[in-house]
């Protein structure tokens, strides 16, 4: 969780669910994989205040992490609780399937749940976890699992950043899963990542590192681009359903789709 846009979508998402609930209980957050929280220290003293950065608890590997991912305009590293306390009467727990800081639930998420996890959390953060899980499809049942009804799944994944994981993802992979297994699609958007603007110091330009576009879900496109792109893709559960399954592609399927067409254009 690198980027300001991801931060201010669920920023924007819990002030919502605590306008709906009109109650100040708490929110549970579910992250795949424990966060790096390499947020500008300018950013976080702006959006939250210089009180709240100093109640921030540092990852004891904050200088390795700093160093890795080359963020000279970062001082700290905050651990994933802490961060998201700053946001209320909010809990956050991560699922990984290795121990990085002691406090993680460890889940290999190409096999099944522990199902005291089931329908526990309002909100499942995907930050870019699931393209590594080789299993893919278990992987985003398990997103859908996690949630309780009402609850929401983000996800940002990449659409071309060649061996950065197992997969790249296309935008039609989420409405086809989601929408067959309950959910209702929120926002279906593309970021493209300026690399230029990622060290700078200056509040304006940070909201500069990314532009957000559209992406169709219903026709296929090609993208030319020599920076990385990725997926952005929000989906609230509307009911509970029985068994999640795995989708046949929308275009396939039904009077429209692709091969019904073709058959009728070569009988006509």
């Amino acid at each position: 969780m690198q980027d300001i846009l991801g931060i201010e979508l669920i920023s924007r998402y819990l002030k919502d669910l605590r306008e709906q609930r009109h109650t100040e209980e708490q929110i549970r957050i579910i992250c795949l994989g424990y966060q790096e929280i390499l947020l500008p220290d300018i950013y976080i003293r702006h959006k939250f205040g210089e009180k709240a950065f100093d109640t921030l608890y540092n990852r004891p590997s904050q200088e390795t992490i700093i160093k890795f991912f080359q963020k000279p305009n970062v001082s700290r590293v905050p651990t994933t609780d802490s961060f998201f306390r700053l946001f209320g009467n909010v809990t956050c727990d991560s699922l990984d399937y290795q121990k990085h800081e002691g406090s993680e639930i460890i889940v290999d998420m190409n096999f099944e749940l522990p199902g005291h996890l089931i329908g526990k959390y309002d909100i499942c953060i995907d930050s870019g976890t699931c393209e590594h899980i080789f299993n893919i499809g278990q992987a985003f049942t398990h997103c859908a699992e996690l949630v309780k009804v009402g609850g929401s799944v983000f996800h940002t994944n990449p659409i071309n950043f060649i061996n950065h994981g197992f997969y790249n993802l296309c935008p039609i992979l989420y409405p086809d899963f989601y929408e067959n297994n309950g959910f209702k699609t929120i926002q279906l958007k593309g970021v493209a990542f300026n690399q230029k603007q990622r060290l700078t110091t200056d509040l304006k330009e940070m909201f500069q590192e990314f532009s957000v576009f559209d992406l169709p879900a219903d026709r296929s496109i090609q993208i030319k681009s020599d920076i990385r792109i990725n997926v952005l893709y929000v989906a609230q559960k509307k009911q509970q359903v029985d068994s999640y399954t795995y989708p046949i592609q929308s275009k396939y399927k039904g009077p429209n789709g692709l091969y019904t067409r073709l058959n009728k254009s070569s009988a006509g």
